[in-house]
């Protein structure tokens, strides 16, 4: 992906304007430009890219990144070519107006807001970008956190909220949405909306689930993993060995290797595809290069730990793969992972999620976090200011979602997630693989699309139909051990646990083991927290607390209270810290950006292109 901005300012500019600021972490060494009017952009990409498309005059460019169902055809203006379009991309469009001191801007994501913009207007200028940084960066305002939205991030684990960003006075464009700008104004929006696959009907879908979602699943990698050359992200788990079953002999697969037993079932299964395979060692510094760099494109809004693989093109360039296909999105989108049953009795007592009311239950498991006290923790650091607005916020994120149940079933969760891709927790992982590779993306096919808006919720909730659907294909991979279960591809239950929640003899006894309970249970242990107590993850630390230690929002005695307790030993402070350190991390850029300077900011000026980074 790299990175892109656009400027526009009212007042002529001047003659010597300072260079564009791209954040780009994939180390990208092609930079392009475009000066029209008042308008100019930047943009840097990887060199051998192919997910790249510029057309241009003398009075106008086009610029689109990603991989679009199908680029415009020679005369075919944005928009007549945008209605329909599916994929992975995004873009804008730059036309000077009549007059030479005016600009038309649009910019535009895809139906599913795969890969988010971010706008922001101030009292003579528009900025445009693909990172809320790199607005930052660029603006000669003023720049501040919008804590209204850090904080329930915070403890939450991504920014649900939708029209909603980390940064004061900017907007993120909704999935589907043009928007267009007259100058330094906002002058409309358009929508575009997923087109509906034919083959794919209601009646097709739900008279045949198991054979409709084949199909689907066979046009979605056909369509969106043709490159031969780009290697898939393979794991132990299901996923993935579905697309490489379907896609055929002689492709790629790399893994990194997170522990032994899930890289040698990875190799088994690309043995059994016939596919070439790769295997990186898992660096010994990954968790502490997250929290590091992470921040120039989590910007506060998830959690950095979710910023995984940075620099992983850098390793794949080393084996000749350029580009990757991944099933990210298929556990949710195929798999029902949000999907509840209704009426579940869960018990948020011990939890800040209480405090959002009933639509509380669809976060508590949902963070990924390792700690199940990190939402408490995190609540805990902050002061009596803080913790009032963080748990108001919460509760407007609460309210931002809109019941959907079906059935014996509670979808609320999944419709919130699937209708705003960047919004999901883990969509921190798809931006570090955007910054230096091409993605090749099966599951954002209108196919799968089309399959789960036409299916049935009891169909989808633990993967039964998915499952069903992978052993008709009797390929050789599904005889390779599920690196989650242990055993072959088989149906997946619920546990006897989570079916016996709402029973009242269930809930009667665990408030009877709670009481009578003698042994205290173990102190809570993460094997990530050791590096942390090094000089690198220390200084991190220490930072954060002296960047939040005059935040009227913090409470500087309960953060060096948990920095304290981490360091000598517990490890429980350890995921709440990262978090601070990445609010932090987000404060002090904004607060810095003028004299920010680091490997991670390109400085293009378009009139004059720079020579490539080296």
């Amino acid at each position: 992906m790299s990175g892109f901005c656009v400027e526009v300012r009212s007042e002529r500019r001047e003659a010597n304007a300072r260079a564009l600021r791209l954040v780009d972490l994939g180390v990208c060494t092609h930079r392009e430009g475009f000066v029209g009017g008042p308008a100019r952009a930047a943009w840097v990409r990887a060199e051998q890219s192919r997910h790249w498309f510029v057309r241009r005059t003398s009075e106008a460019v086009l610029v689109i990144e990603g991989s679009p169902d199908r680029l415009p055809r020679d005369g075919e203006s944005l928009q007549q070519w945008l209605p329909g379009r599916w994929g992975s991309f995004r873009g804008f469009e730059i036309a000077v107006a009549a007059s030479p001191d005016s600009a038309k801007i649009a910019a535009f994501v895809d139906p599913l807001c795969t890969r988010p913009i971010f706008y922001k207007t101030s009292p003579g200028q528009l900025l445009i970008a693909d990172k809320l940084s790199t607005l930052a960066l660029n603006d000669r305002g003023d720049c501040a956190p919008h804590w209204d939205a850090v904080l329930p991030a915070m403890i939450l684990g991504s920014a649900y909220l939708y029209h909603s960003t980390t940064l004061e006075g900017a907007g993120e464009i909704a999935a589907g949405e043009t928007v267009l700008f007259d100058g330094v104004q906002l002058s409309s929006r358009l929508s575009n909306t997923m087109p509906a696959d034919e083959a794919t009907s209601p009646e097709a879908v739900r008279s045949d689930p198991t054979g409709s979602l084949k199909r689907a699943l066979e046009a979605s990698v056909r369509d969106c993993w043709s490159d031969g050359a780009a290697a898939l992200m393979l794991s132990g788990g299901l996923d993935s060995r579905a697309i490489l079953a379907l896609a055929g002999d002689a492709r790629k697969a790399v893994t990194l290797e997170m522990s032994a037993r899930e890289t040698e079932l990875a190799r088994q299964i690309a043995q059994a595809a016939n596919a070439e395979f790769f295997a990186l060692p898992f660096p010994r510094d990954e968790w502490l290069h997250r929290l590091q760099e992470g921040y120039w494109i989590a910007a506060a809004s998830r959690d950095s730990e979710f910023v995984n693989d940075i620099g992983l093109n850098q390793r794949l360039a080393a084996l000749g793969i350029q580009a990757i296909a991944h099933g990210y999105l298929f556990d949710t989108l195929l798999k029902g992972w949000l999907i509840r049953p209704r009426h579940q009795h869960v018990d948020l007592s011990n939890t800040v999620y209480g405090l959002m009311g009933p639509a509380g239950v669809h976060f508590r498991e949902t963070t990924s976090r390792a700690s199940f006290h990190a939402d408490k923790d995190v609540l805990g650091l902050l002061s009596e200011q803080g913790k009032r607005q963080a748990v108001a916020q919460l509760k407007v994120v609460a309210a931002s979602l809109r019941p959907v149940s079906e059935g014996q079933f509670d979808i609320t969760f999944e419709r919130h997630i699937l209708g705003w891709v960047s919004k999901q927790v883990h969509y921190g992982c798809y931006l570090s693989w955007l910054e230096g590779l091409d993605l090749h993306s099966p599951v954002f096919h209108p196919a799968l699309w089309s399959w789960y808006r036409n299916s049935r919720a009891e169909d989808r909730y633990l993967g039964k139909a998915y499952r069903q659907m992978l052993r008709t294909l009797g390929h050789p991979v599904f005889g390779v051990a599920d690196a989650n279960t242990g055993a072959p591809i088989g149906a997946a239950e619920a546990r006897w646990t989570e079916r016996a929640q709402d029973k009242l003899w269930y809930r009667a006894l665990r408030v009877l083991w709670r009481t009578v309970r003698r042994d205290k249970p173990a102190p809570f242990t993460d094997a990530r927290s050791g590096v942390f107590r090094g000089t690198e993850g220390k200084a991190l630390f220490e930072f954060a607390l002296e960047t939040l230690r005059g935040n009227r929002l913090f409470n500087a005695a309960a953060l060096e209270r948990a920095l304290a307790e981490f360091l000598e030993g517990q490890d429980r402070p350890f995921e709440p810290l990262m978090t601070i350190a990445g609010a932090a991390q987000w404060q002090d850029l904004l607060a810095n950006r003028h004299q920010h300077s680091a490997p991670q900011i390109q400085e293009v000026t378009p009139e004059q292109p720079a020579p490539p980074r080296r």
